[in-house]
């Protein structure tokens, strides 16, 4: 059983830490879903690789910073533009 986490700015540490354990180590994670639609298998990279997608899991999109530049509040907006953890 998996279920979807969007990567945020409290939980990402939480997320780089179970994308670097992979899906054989617990708590661990199976696949990275990209915003682009694309979705990485953490069983088919290396530990390295893990590290360095883990290292990529960036929670700020530019609408969201402009979002916080303008005083809006970027919660209320979809996942869109953020990396989604399966675990």
């Amino acid at each position: 059983l998996t279920y979807n986490e969007p990567v945020t700015q409290w939980n990402a540490g939480e997320m780089a830490s179970a994308v670097e354990n992979g899906p054989f180590k617990h708590p661990g994670a199976n696949y990275v879903l990209l915003p682009d639609g694309g979705k990485i298998d953490l069983s088919k990279i290396d530990k390295a690789q893990r590290v360095a997608l883990a290292n990529t899991l960036n929670t700020e999109t530019l609408e969201a910073k402009l979002l916080q530049k303008d005083g809006g509040d970027a919660s209320s907006r979809s996942t869109g533009g953020l990396k989604v953890v399966c675990r």
